[in-house]
């Protein structure tokens, strides 16, 4: 019998583990299982955005190939950048740190399992890297030395375990200033020369730094960034604000077509993985602005801006775009397109690739399919469209739902449409006399049909998290969906701020996940007064009140109509034991919003809670006497109830709402009614039955 030839091939290893990962079993296994998920998805993503591939993944460990050392180096320090920002926000004995490992060598080649020293070696170089740390062999800094501007620290040969001969290693210098040497082989080899390479990136000039790290924040939410160094502050060019394009048309009507193309254009660049692009809410604070670029690019903390203007008159367009740096204000790409309208699709996409090659980012085929990829051919249905997220971005829901019905009937296979449209029927019920499960219904059917069309669509994932989460009380699919969402689209700051609303409030209270993705949120969109908003109640949850009052003033400040923030300020006042302001504030609110009667369960609430039960009872019966003419939704009057501590009453209007698949039903998990009416079995029967506790 012939003896079977075996395959071997020259490649590049990447090997990872975790560093005391028995010990973080130990000490809390769910918590660490759960974190440790989702920094294996974050890690796939990137091996994914970096072509490589998942080799294989026993307990705590990750072994991948990838065809370049470029790519592999590049990925492992991604890795490496988006873990620390994660583990920032947990407390120390919860942070899961991978040691990491690169080697080229020829390896054994068994069906998708490789074998051999090659693989050993990478195994063993992840063995001498610190923890949040990347070891290189010598023939991997050989291959990169020139092409990617880091740092790296010789270490000499180096004795390791089943392999011959000593390896040359060499330690990448992730963050040099903040580097410490905790392990002996570290001391060791500081007295050895360091090797440093810098290789200069275009004009700008690259500084390698956390992707957003130094907004993510060291302020912690509710104050100003303190003054650094310049170099410590120095902007990410790959982190990048796109400003609204002026509208220059003689129709000043066509200011929805500039204001939807800036959006698209927000949209399509966040497609490139390797860009951080900053949410629509806050750029459009500068719509009109006199501010100049440097001033921009510090508050959005960006170090690359994206601006232009749009003239349409009939078929004809015009538009202009011009790419700047921020800190030298030097211009890295312009453009005028002279085009008929019906080549907007293929001027969108030639921006991104533009806008890529000027910041050296490799696209890959993903990538390239993505902002290739258009919505629709049909260049009426994308004019209705734009119009139709104009009166959206307005507030006029339900006129925006009627123009896409009539974008999805001139185009039935415009996905991001069918997007839209489920997005909007989850607020529809806000705005007009529907029955919410209807809308839900409606939501659902529409985000089914836009991912059945295009699954990689991010803005359906959310729209279809959200009717599952608000909805149809369905958390799992519900977590599934934002997952998704946000591993198409790691720049969508709505999807952050809504997967944390979840952990709040509806995943059976997940306070340091919320915390995680709240920050990440106000880094994308850091002038968004719901992001704000959210990161209030994170923090109120956590019971932080001072932290908490911080960003509900910061919301208020940029809302000053919206009563829902007096309302968190209240609670956490109250929980400060300042009962006078908080029932002051609470009642600012409902001066603020008098027809919003939702707003009395949280007075009844406050006054109950602070021993005033009079007044409470006297806002409870005003609450009843509205409802014989107008509809109050249940959650209200279980808030004032169990402000009151009328267990009974609390709990029956619990169960009306859950019967009616009250909105705020989400929230009944929140420490005020918790704490309240957990050692009532009724409740926890509630509980059950809303999928929040197991049998």
């Amino acid at each position: 019998m012939a003896e079977e030839k075996i395959t071997r091939k020259l490649t590049t290893i990447l090997a990872a583990d975790v560093e005391g990962y028995s010990r973080l079993m130990a000490a809390d296994e769910e918590a660490t299982l759960r974190t440790f998920k989702i920094y294996r998805e974050v890690i796939d993503g990137l091996l994914g955005r970096h072509q490589g591939r998942l080799v294989g993944s026993a307990g705590d460990s990750v072994l991948a190939e990838f065809g370049s050392a470029v790519e592999a180096v590049r990925c492992a320090i991604s890795i490496q950048e988006d873990l620390a920002v994660r583990n920032a926000e947990l407390t120390d004995d919860r942070r899961i740190r991978f040691r990491i490992g690169i080697n080229i060598g020829d390896v054994m080649v068994d069906g998708d399992d490789l074998f051999g020293d090659g693989v050993n070696v990478a195994a063993r170089l992840e063995g001498l890297a610190e923890p949040g740390g990347i070891c290189v062999s010598g023939n991997v800094f050989e291959q990169v030395k020139r092409k990617l501007s880091l740092g790296f620290e010789d270490m000499g040969p180096q004795e390791v375990k089943n392999i011959p001969e000593p390896v040359s290693v060499y330690r990448v210098q992730i963050d040099e200033s903040a580097a410490t040497l905790t392990t002996p082989l570290a001391r060791a080899s500081a007295s050895r020369r360091r090797i440093v390479v810098r290789v200069a990136l275009a004009a700008a000039g690259v500084v390698v730094l956390l992707a957003g790290g130094v907004g993510l924040w060291s302020w912690r939410f509710g104050a100003e960034p303190p003054e650094t160094t310049a170099q410590s502050t120095a902007p990410d060019t790959r982190r990048i604000a796109i400003l609204p394009f002026v509208n220059v048309s003689l129709d000043p009507k066509d200011e929805y077509f500039s204001d939807g193309l800036t959006e698209e254009l927000i949209s399509r660049l966040s497609k490139i993985r390797e860009l951080r692009v900053i949410a629509r809410t806050s750029i459009m604070k500068y719509k009109g602005t006199d501010k100049g670029i440097a001033e921009i690019g510090h508050e959005l903390k960006v170090g690359t801006i994206l601006e232009g203007s749009v003239r349409k008159a009939g078929d004809q367009l015009r538009i202009t775009a011009q790419l700047i740096d921020v800190a030298s204000e030097a211009h890295l790409w312009s453009e005028d397109y002279d085009r008929k309208l019906e080549n907007i699709f293929r001027i969108q996409s030639d921006v991104a690739e533009q806008v890529a090659q000027a910041l050296r980012i490799t696209l890959t085929d993903q990538d390239q399919r993505r902002i290739a990829r258009p919505g629709t051919t049909n260049v009426e249905a994308f004019e209705v469209y734009l119009e139709a997220v104009y009166l959206r971005n307005k507030g006029d829901i339900p006129a925006a739902i009627e123009l896409l019905k009539k974008v999805v009937s001139l185009d039935p296979e415009y996905a991001e449409a069918h997007a839209a449209l489920a997005q909007m029927w989850t607020y529809l019920y806000w705005y007009v006399d529907i029955p919410a499960q209807e809308a839900y219904r409606q939501a659902i059917e529409a985000a089914e049909r836009a991912l059945a069309l295009d699954d990689s669509l991010a803005t359906a994932h959310l729209a279809l998290a959200r009717a599952k989460n608000t909805g149809t009380w369905d958390w799992e699919g519900a977590e599934r969906a934002y997952q998704q969402a946000i591993a198409l689209d790691p720049s969508f700051a709505n999807a952050h701020r809504q997967y944390a609303h979840f952990f709040l409030v509806s995943a059976m209270r997940r306070d340091e996940d919320a915390l995680a993705e709240i920050t990440r949120a106000l880094e994308l969109d850091p002038l968004s007064r719901e992001n704000w908003h959210s990161a209030g109640w994170v923090r109120h949850i956590r019971k932080e009140p001072d932290q908490a009052i911080a960003n509900f003033q910061r919301s208020k400040t940029m809302a000053p109509d919206d009563p829902w923030n007096y309302i968190g300020i209240g609670h956490s006042l109250i929980f400060k034991g300042q009962h006078d302001a908080g029932i002051a504030e609470i009642q600012l609110g409902i001066a603020v919003a008098p027809k919003n009667h939702y707003l009395l369960g949280y007075l009844a609430w406050a006054y109950g809670v602070t021993n005033r039960l009079d007044e409470a009872k006297k806002v409870v019966e005003k609450m009843k006497a509205v409802a014989e003419t107008k509809e109050i939704a249940p959650m209200a009057f279980a808030w004032a109830y169990t402000g009151m501590g009328d267990i009974d009453n609390a709990v029956a209007a619990l169960e009306q709402a859950y019967q009616q698949r009250d909105f705020g039903a989400i929230f009944i998990r929140v420490p005020e009614l918790y704490e309240v009416l957990s050692p009532d079995p009724r409740y926890h029967a509630i509980l059950r039955k809303m999928g929040l506790e197991s049998e």
